[in-house]
């Protein structure tokens, strides 16, 4: 993964990639050239069997202020079809089967924000600010934002998010259960590394596979996800890693995976 890239970078330390938006001067913007890097980002890391758990977090004072406002789309049909583009890095986001820890550090804005709200854990700086201010530039959410919010907060509060665009800050983020947790800022990256510890510690067979259930999960029924966590218990079971913690377990030691 040692590509130049031009509004994010990457770092990569002891199976945790780390991807840092990287345009503080314009506050992140979400527009074509971070949709573009991400997809190839993520598709390097799915395909990385060294990658055990993924970081995002931003540069500057947020970490990021949502769309491109200059992006100018030619036809109504190119405006739809970059609109599907990011919601299909939403969904490649949710497909992989590795951990995905976003590390709020400041503001965190209409698409910028829905575009990690399906992330696995959502640590806030203390000084993180969210908002869906789309309603000011006559927009509805995107990004997934109308499919997460509701499910995090209930249709009634996503309803009054959305509508009034209110400046939510840290605490009462964690309040309405739309992050993990809240942390002083010289803490964020600190803190998002030892959730990174966390999964490296654990089983990425099992790890994958929990967050693939979870995630389907809002889509079916008990008696389907019954079924998907039997196929699934399986799978876990013929891993190596599961062999090796039932060893240790019998031998008294402490599991290599």
């Amino acid at each position: 993964m040692t590509a130049d890239y031009e509004t994010i970078e990457i770092q990569k330390s002891n199976s945790v990639t780390t991807v840092i938006f990287n345009q503080p001067e314009k506050m992140n913007p979400v527009g074509a050239s971070l949709i573009n890097e991400l997809h190839q980002v993520f598709d390097q890391i799915e395909s990385d069997s060294d990658t055990k758990a993924v970081i995002i977090t931003g540069r500057g004072k947020a970490f990021s202020a949502g769309g491109d406002l200059n992006t100018r789309h030619k036809t109504p049909a190119d405006g739809k079809r970059f609109t599907r583009h990011i919601g299909n890095l939403v969904k490649k986001m949710q497909k992989i089967e590795i951990p995905i820890i976003t590390a709020v550090n400041g503001y965190c804005l209409g698409g910028g924000w829905n575009l990690i709200m399906g992330t696995d854990v959502i640590i806030a700086s203390e000084s993180a600010v969210f908002s869906q201010p789309f309603a000011n530039f006559g927009l509805v959410p995107d990004c997934g934002g109308t499919f997460f919010l509701p499910r995090m907060v209930g249709p009634m509060r996503a309803k009054e998010i959305i509508f009034t665009q209110r400046k939510i800050g840290a605490s009462e983020a964690l309040e309405l259960g739309l992050v993990t947790e809240v942390v002083q800022h010289e803490q964020l990256m600190q803190r998002a590394n030892e959730w990174a510890e966390i999964f490296l510690n654990s089983s990425k067979t099992a790890t994958g596979l929990a967050k693939s259930l979870i995630n389907q999960s809002f889509k079916e029924d008990l008696d389907s996800m019954i079924e998907l966590e039997s196929t699934a218990q399986i799978l876990a079971r013929q891993s190596e890693e599961h062999k090796e913690a039932v060893l240790a377990f019998i031998n008294k030691r402490k599991s290599k995976s």
